[in-house]
């Protein structure tokens, strides 16, 4: 009897996560992509200066979701100054929206970023910090050579 009511919960539980949506903004909305450019300006401007412009292209329709953390974006950038392509590279993000709180301005953190030098260098790293469905589109987005080899324990250390 116990064994049934807390398979029971366990159910109950799993359905009521699949059921109810995160509290995120959605990029089929397209309220991500204005709050996207706009925080990705803002955190590359500190790091590059000022004043920048960024073209950014989705790498994936929608989020990678899990249950403990914000949803995850993946996007391949094009940044410039002046009309001037100054780098470009794959950036993850997490969008930090919450509709259901009192705040009206969405936002997002930048998580990493690998231009394309680095991803030339270093293709190991892609696999080590995007999804590999991703990978593949990452390296063409560089023009980089695909399938660059088994990730090992210990590639993360001799970075």
């Amino acid at each position: 009897m116990k064994g049934t009511i807390r398979l029971w919960m366990v159910c109950l539980g799993a359905l009521a996560m699949g059921l109810s949506k995160p509290a995120t903004f959605s990029a089929e909305a397209g309220e991500l992509q204005s709050f996207m450019i706009r925080d990705l300006e803002n955190y590359f401007s500190r790091k590059l200066g000022p004043p920048i412009k960024i073209k950014a292209q989705l790498l994936r329709s929608g989020p990678t979701k899990t249950f403990t953390s914000f949803p995850k974006y993946y996007a391949w950038l094009k940044i410039y100054r002046s009309d001037k392509l100054v780098t470009e590279g794959a950036v993850s993000f997490s969008d930090l929206s919450d509709p259901s709180t009192s705040r009206d301005v969405p936002s997002i953190s930048v998580l990493q970023y690998l231009d394309v030098r680095t991803i030339k260098l270093n293709p190991k790293l892609v696999a080590l910090e995007f999804p590999k469905p991703l990978c593949n589109r990452i390296f063409s987005l560089g023009a980089c050579a695909k399938n660059p080899g088994a990730v090992r324990p210990g590639d993360m250390l001799r970075i």
